[in-house]
């Protein structure tokens, strides 16, 4: 089952407009998060 693009570009958005609104955000979680998305693109 494929997702919408609108849902997906807003989900990746939000996560990182959330780690980026943390003070400890490092890239690393950064990019676990880009991670998860894509992985949930691909699913």
């Amino acid at each position: 089952m494929s997702r919408p693009p609108d849902l997906v570009q807003g989900t990746l958005d939000l996560l990182i407009l959330k780690i980026l609104a943390l003070e400890t955000a490092s890239w690393q979680r950064l990019s676990d998060a880009i991670s998860l998305v894509v992985a949930l693109r691909e699913t």
